[in-house]
């Protein structure tokens, strides 16, 4: 088998990476970290999957699983002798880790046909190599420093059985096991016990149960018997019982007959006073069928007029409480004016004009006035000579004085104008104030706008008082119109029971209570003759249903043909049926008994044919496993000999061919190498032999790799393709040089090989070789 084409893609940290590998040694170089070793675990997860979780290598899935989509996938052609096959296979992580749910796909195509290759329950590996994973990882497949799994106690399991069975799985030791546990379900090998030693306690309780039913069915006959003379004696006295239960269905027919007759009678008697109610009836609708109609229309139309009478009294209350609510008039009367005049805006805006233009006035008066008393003082006094020495200190007066004084006296006169014209503005607007203050009946000028909004509120009152008025004088005329409506009503039902609405309404339930007293002595009177109907029709309904279905004919024919029976005879048929069936009682209960215990026998006692057939059919089972036990003891005798046979003859074929390959990567250093049953290893020193650990690295690795060669040659006839990673590295260059002619060998023989290292040593003594190289980056 040889390995054609490998495509990983995705795989730890490799990514869509393709390989054509060829034949012979294909050589993968590269640094630490590269990915040689994740090629070589790509190899075995195509053909074994990854290990189970839980195992020595349970964590070898998380490992490899990629980084970008958390998937294992990819695929590898392979070359075998029955054709060319693609093994795809595929493992994606669903979820998180912590909940470890994974997918699998597994898919093996044979190239030439297309079609899909069904494997059942074997692997890749175990279908194309015909190696279990234990096998495979410690022959086919070398890591670095681990080539002592060879010797592992699983290799020598997993090597014994398929040498001895021809495939992995069945070993001959658990074969062994199997019939050892066999022949102990059988017979222990000391002491009592096993499934003969209970065949034979079975056989001897069996002869004890037929002796045991033979009794039993004795018994069982003596019980059957008695219960058949008890159902005889219970038969006749049911026979006997018979014969009196048809006197007395004469005396039955007899009293049925008057039951006939009685309720014929009763039959006459309900259609009189049918008829009876039926008249009343007919004279009470005659005379109150409207009458109740309108009383009730009466009552109700009452019940409707007390209602509406306090609403209506309750809404003119409510309707002369809001009329009576007084208002200021004075208040309504500066609002008519203000709102006349433009709104309390315009209004306040004027008077305050007013105001401040009376302020001014009177100011400027006071100011004006103060100035002409001034100059006409001074026109005074300079005209009177007081301030002519003080004026001639200033000015030449005594030519200009009169021209003073009469400058003076013209300066005085338009002053003297100039105030009176403003102390008449102070005055109008003095009076235009006031004249607001008056109309609007404002007491004091800093209330004025506090007044108009007061006025205005005042006003919004009123309007809402008239909207209130009108809403519930709409309310009022709505409760009249409804009491006169039912005043109506209440007329017109009066008038349906021949009554007129008097003025007082409050008279109205005397007359009724007087008309519905006539009308209820009628009605009691007709409900009586209903009920004497009612129970005559009741009596006729029990008489009837108690002769239902009687023919009245064939009954008195009956009786005409079979005469009249005595009371002293039905008397004395009492007594005996009394007599009879106190006896049939007790021969029931006895007849009971009997069949009970007949039950209870039948119940336990068991059929002898039955268990003399059991008998024989126990006694012919312990035979057989009698014969089973010597053929599992003969077995059991003939396997161990032929294991040990096995293995005895495995142990030389490995040590021979180990041997060889040894000697040719030692260059016959060692003399000889031993390899045990169980793939230990010694090998000859000069103290005898002695185990692997006492030698070199090297010498181990060398000797482990002999074993391994050996192994392959002796399991599988066909050359497998070798994977080595790093397995060179504790060789030196005599060993290792050696070790790759003879991998160069086995390729030439139509082997496979694949290295990987991360040294250049194993290129350069390849190099006048023929092989494929790879390089890692």
């Amino acid at each position: 088998m040889r390995f054609r084409r490998i495509e990983i893609e995705e795989f730890g940290k490799l990514n869509d990476a393709l390989f054509l590998l060829g034949e012979g040694v294909n050589l993968f170089e590269g640094a630490n970290e590269s990915g040689k070793s994740t090629i070589l675990a790509f190899l075995r997860f195509l053909l074994y999957g990854f290990p189970r979780k839980g195992s020595g290598e349970g964590e070898e899935r998380e490992k490899r699983l990629s980084w970008r989509g958390h998937r294992a996938a990819g695929s590898a052609v392979i070359e075998t002798e029955e054709g060319e096959f693609r093994i795809l296979r595929q493992v994606t992580r669903q979820g998180s880790a912590a909940r470890d749910s994974y997918s699998e796909q597994l898919c093996v195509t044979e190239l030439s046909t297309g079609k899909e290759l069904s494997l059942g329950e074997l692997s890749p590996g175990e279908y194309f190599l015909g190696l279990p994973a234990a096998i495979y990882d410690s022959t086919m497949c070398l890591r670095q420093s681990d080539a002592e799994r060879v010797s592992s106690p699983d290799v020598s399991d997993a090597v014994s059985e398929m040498l001895f069975t021809g495939s992995a799985g069945v070993s001959a030791d658990v074969a062994l096991d199997k019939l050892r546990l066999a022949r102990k379900e059988l017979q222990h090998q000391r002491g009592r016990g096993g499934r003969i030693a209970e065949l034979e306690d079975r056989v001897a309780a069996a002869e004890e149960a037929v002796s045991l039913s033979k009794s039993d069915a004795q018994e069982l006959a003596e019980l059957h018997r008695r219960s058949a003379s008890y159902k005889e004696q219970v038969g006749e006295r049911r026979r006997e019982l018979e014969e009196i239960s048809t006197h007395f269905e004469l005396a039955a027919a007899k009293r049925t007959f008057s039951i006939l007759e009685q309720a014929d009678a009763a039959a006459r008697v309900q259609e009189q006073k049918l008829l009876h109610y039926e008249a009343l009836r007919t004279r009470y609708m005659q005379e109150y069928g409207a009458v109740e109609k309108g009383i009730a229309q009466a009552q109700e139309a009452l019940r409707e007029h007390r209602a509406l009478m306090p609403e209506l009294a309750r809404v003119g209350a409510e309707l002369n409480r809001v009329r009576m609510t007084a208002h200021n008039e004075d208040m309504l009367a500066a609002h008519a004016i203000v709102r006349e005049r433009g709104g309390a805006e315009v209004v306040c805006k004027d008077f305050q004009s007013a105001v401040r233009a009376r302020a001014g006035y009177r100011k400027a008066s006071l100011i004006c006035l103060a100035i002409t008393l001034v100059l006409v003082a001074v026109t005074a006094l300079v005209a009177t000579g007081v301030l002519t020495p003080l004026l001639a200190l200033f000015l030449p007066v005594g030519d200009y004085l009169p021209g003073i004084v009469l400058v003076g006296a013209g300066v005085c006169f338009p002053a003297a104008v100039i105030t009176l014209v403003c102390m008449m503005l102070w005055r109008r607007r003095a009076h235009r104030a006031r004249t607001w203050m008056k109309r609007l009946h404002v007491e004091k000028e800093t209330m004025f706008r506090t007044y108009l909004e007061q006025c205005a509120n005042e006003a919004e009152t009123v309007a809402a008082k008239r909207e209130l008025v009108g809403e519930i004088e709409g309310v009022y005329a709505a409760k009249e119109a409804a009491l006169r409506a039912v005043r109506a009503q209440l007329a017109e039902a009066l008038g349906a029971c021949g009554l007129i609405l008097p003025e007082e309404v409050e008279e109205v339930p005397a007359q009724l209570a007087v008309l519905e007293q006539a009308r209820c002595a009628a009605h009691e009177e007709l409900t009586r003759a209903h009920l004497e109907y009612e129970r005559a029709a009741a009596a006729r309904e029990a008489l009837s249903r108690s002769v239902a279905g009687t023919n009245a004919a064939e009954l008195r024919q009956k009786l005409e043909s079979a005469g009249a029976l005595d009371v002293e005879d039905e008397e004395t048929l009492r007594r005996k049926q009394a007599f009879l069936r106190e006896s049939l009682t007790g021969l029931e209960r006895k007849l009971h008994e009997a069949e009970r215990a007949e039950f209870a026998r039948a119940a336990t006692a068991k059929d002898p044919a039955q268990e003399q057939s059991a008998l024989h059919a126990l006694q012919e089972e312990l035979s057989a496993a009698r014969a089973r036990l010597q053929a599992l003891t003969l077995a059991i005798d003939s396997l161990e000999q032929a294991t040990c046979d096995l293995r005895d003859g495995l142990a030389p074929k490995l040590c021979k061919a180990a041997c060889a390959h040894f000697t040719v990567l030692t260059d016959g250093a060692y003399e000889a190498l031993h390899t045990g049953t169980d793939l230990s290893i010694l090998l000859d020193s000069a103290r005898g032999p002695l185990p692997l650990s006492h030698f070199s690295a090297g010498c181990r690795d060398a000797a482990h790799l002999s074993l391994r060669l050996a192994l392959l040659e002796t399991l599988s006839d066909v050359r497998l393709p070798l994977l080595f990673d790093e397995a060179f590295s504790r060789l030196d260059d005599t060993r290792a040089r050696a070790l790759l002619d003879l991998l160069v060998r086995y390729g030439e023989e139509g082997g496979q090989v694949l290295l990987f290292t991360c040294h250049s040593r194993e290129a350069e003594f390849l190099a006048d070789r023929e092989f494929t190289y790879f390089t890692l980056q």
